[in-house]
C-alpha cells in the first residue's frame, strides 16, 4: 500500500511513513530526530516500485535543504532486489553528503547475522559516509 508524504508546514521536511508488512520494512523519518529508521525484512515482488516512495521523498525541495540525517538500519532480512534497491538510497544520500549534508548511518546486526554484518561492511567501503556498525544481541 503506497503511503504519500505529508507536508505539516512550510519550510519542514515533509513526513514519512511506510508501515511494516510481513515482507516490506517499516521506514520512518522521524524530523524531532533528523532520523530515517529502515526496520525489518524486505522481499517485496517489486522491491523498484516499494522503495521508489522514498526517492520521490528525497526529492523534495523540503528534504535537500536538511543539514543532517542519521539513518538508522534495522534490517532482519533483505533479498537481492531489496539490496540494489538499499545501494540506490545510499547512493543517493552519499550525493547529500558530498553536497553538505552531514549524515550517518547506523547499521545494527544481530550478533551472530554475519551476512548482515558483512553487508554492512560491504555498504561502508562503497559510500563515503560515516558508518558505525553495531552488533545487538539476539
Amino acid at each position: 500500500m503506497r503511503q504519500e508524504p505529508s507536508n505539516d508546514q512550510v519550510g519542514r521536511v515533509e513526513r514519512f511513513l511506510i508501515e511494516p508488512t510481513n515482507i516490506t520494512p517499516l521506514i520512518y523519518y522521524n524530523e524531532e530526530l533528523n532520523q530515517l529508521e529502515f526496520r525489518g525484512k524486505s522481499s517485496p515482488e517489486n522491491a523498484p516500485g516499494f522503495y521508489q516512495q522514498i526517492h520521490e521523498w528525497f526529492d523534495h525541495e523540503s528534504f535537500k535543504s536538511m543539514k543532517s540525517l542519521t539513518v538508522e538500519m534495522s534490517m532482519a532480512y533483505f533479498n537481492t532486489s531489496s539490496c540494489k534497491c538499499l545501494f540506490m538510497i545510499f547512493k543517493k544520500l552519499n550525493q547529500f553528503k558530498m553536497d553538505g549534508m552531514n549524515m550517518a548511518v547506523n547499521w545494527y546486526y544481530e550478533e551472530y547475522d554475519d551476512d548482515m554484518m558483512e553487508a554492512g561492511e560491504d555498504f561502508s567501503e562503497i559510500f563515503d559516509m560515516e558508518f558505525n556498525l553495531i552488533e545487538i544481541e539476539e
